[in-house]
C-alpha cells in the first residue's frame, strides 16, 4: 500500500509519542540502554548534546523493534497452538472421537440414517418424483452428539 490514511497517520503518531513518553521516563528515572547510549556517544563523535538525541532516537527504534518482534512472536504463538489444535483433532478422529461443537465434549457420535423406509415406501407407490426427491434429499446419515443430542459436523 502506497498511502496510508489520516488513520493509519494518526495511530503512527500515537504510538510514537508512546515511545517518546517510555523514554523520557527512563531518562527522568536515570536509565540508560548501555547498548543503545553506547551506539549513541560512538555516531554522535563525543558530543554530549548529540550523543542524547541519538540515544532518544536509538532507543525509540529499539522499542519500536521490541513491538514488532514481540507481535511475530504471538503471530507464531497463534499459529504453533492452531497447529497443535488440529493434530490433536486428527489423532481423535482417527480414533473416531470427536469434539462436539456445542458442549465441547470429546465423544463418539451417534449415527443416525437420515431418512426413513417408512415414508419412502408408500412416496414410491403413491408418487414417483416426490420419491426420488426423498430419496436422493435424505441419503446419507447425521451424526449426534450423545452427551447434548445436538447434530454434529464432522469433518
Amino acid at each position: 500500500m502506497f498511502f496510508k490514511s489520516n488513520v493509519e497517520k494518526a495511530k503512527e503518531r500515537k504510538l510514537e509519542e508512546y515511545f517518546f513518553n517510555i523514554v523520557a521516563q527512563e531518562l527522568k528515572n536515570g536509565i540508560k540502554h548501555d547498548a543503545t547510549w553506547a551506539k549513541a556517544i560512538a555516531f554522535a563523535q563525543g558530543n554530549s548534546e548529540k550523543a542524547e538525541s541519538s540515544y532518544i532516537k536509538y532507543r525509540i527504534e529499539s522499542l519500536q523493534d521490541d513491538m514488532i518482534l514481540n507481535q511475530e512472536a504471538e503471530e507464531n504463538d497463534k499459529i504453533q497452538k492452531e497447529l497443535e489444535r488440529k493434530a490433536y483433532k486428527q489423532t481423535l478422529k482417527k480414533k473416531g472421537i470427536y469434539i462436539c461443537q456445542n458442549c465441547h465434549a470429546e465423544v463418539k457420535p451417534i449415527k443416525k440414517k437420515k431418512g426413513s423406509v417408512l415414508i419412502l415406501i408408500p412416496l414410491i407407490f403413491l408418487y414417483i418424483v416426490p420419491a426420488i426427491i426423498y430419496a436422493l434429499l435424505y441419503d446419507g446419515y447425521i451424526y449426534r452428539c450423545p452427551k447434548c443430542d445436538r447434530i454434529m459436523d464432522i469433518d
